[in-house]
């Protein structure tokens, strides 16, 4: 059996106690907390009350979505791959559209509760008859609002660099803040132990030099001024392999250096898109 921690207790309570006047729940809990093994907690815990009969769970892609489903069997004792005999299953947001019309059915006939994972790639609100929205959110209003016994939506950033209304959610008069019916911050999380105090630190090259037919070669005193006299763009920056390969060698020793003092200490690289992280390096790194 996993032991669940603390906040997870908390939410999971407080989530049951919720679904006894509102059937919609919206947990903000920060990355890597372990959301998906709370939210799976909870669905044992309806199923048990006989509240519900199946479970469906939706997510930004097929990897998530497949460790849901992993999770969710182990957590329910059951098998959760959306067959005859399962406690439910596990789907991305882009099949949604694709789904067989039987599976949305059960929604209307049977007392389904649907998760909804980092439920901010989802946008959408309803006025009158008019909807709005990105694709996945109007699928939710469409298909899912108003037609599954009980939601839960989970985010570890619930908010969206567009401003457009987070599917479901509810929002403050007159400022517009969202609501969230249960927050375990990143400070918590730092507290608990759960998560680390990232520490940025900002380096630079003081001599870069490109060569091109139009502007022929030149050097530059930082990233920045490159950047600015039109050499290069910012994304061809990013993708050149002798940036990536100087800036993962510095950033290697430095971890080395750190890890003197702090063994356990850890780097995380940020890549701009799926291509960029799978991008073959010619440097030998030691940081994991």
């Amino acid at each position: 059996m996993i032991q669940l921690r603390v906040w997870q207790r908390e939410c999971v309570d407080q989530a049951l106690q919720a679904f006894e006047y509102q059937t919609h729940f919206l947990c903000h809990a920060t990355p890597a907390a372990g959301k998906t093994v709370m939210v799976a907690s909870v669905a044992k815990a309806l199923l048990a009350r006989g509240s519900i009969d199946f479970v469906l769970c939706f997510s930004p892609s097929r990897t998530v979505s497949q460790s849901v489903a992993s999770t969710f069997s182990q957590i329910l004792g059951r098998s959760f791959n959306g067959q005859i005999g399962a406690a439910g299953g596990s789907y991305t947001y882009q099949s949604m559209n694709t789904l067989p019309r039987e599976l949305w059915q059960v929604l209307s006939e049977h007392r389904v509760f649907v998760v909804l994972d980092e439920i901010h790639h989802c946008s959408g609100s309803s006025w009158d008859e008019l909807t709005i929205g990105n694709s996945w959110g109007r699928t939710i209003l469409d298909r899912i609002q108003g037609k599954a016994s009980l939601t839960m939506a989970l985010s570890g950033t619930p908010w969206r660099s567009d401003d457009n209304p987070i599917v479901l959610s509810r929002y403050t008069q007159p400022d517009g803040e969202l609501h969230c019916d249960y927050e375990y911050g990143l400070e918590r999380a730092v507290i608990d132990g759960v998560c680390r105090v990232p520490k940025i630190v900002l380096t630079d090259n003081r001599e870069i030099s490109l060569r091109s037919s139009e502007l022929g070669l030149k050097t530059y005193s930082s990233i920045r001024e490159t950047i600015s006299g039109g050499h290069i763009t910012y994304p061809d920056f990013l993708f050149r392999d002798e940036v990536i390969d100087q800036t993962l060698s510095e950033a290697s020793k430095k971890l080395l250096e750190i890890r003197k003092q702090v063994p356990t200490a850890a780097g995380l690289v940020v890549a701009a898109t799926v291509a960029h992280v799978r991008k073959p390096l010619k440097v030998a790194t030691h940081s994991t």
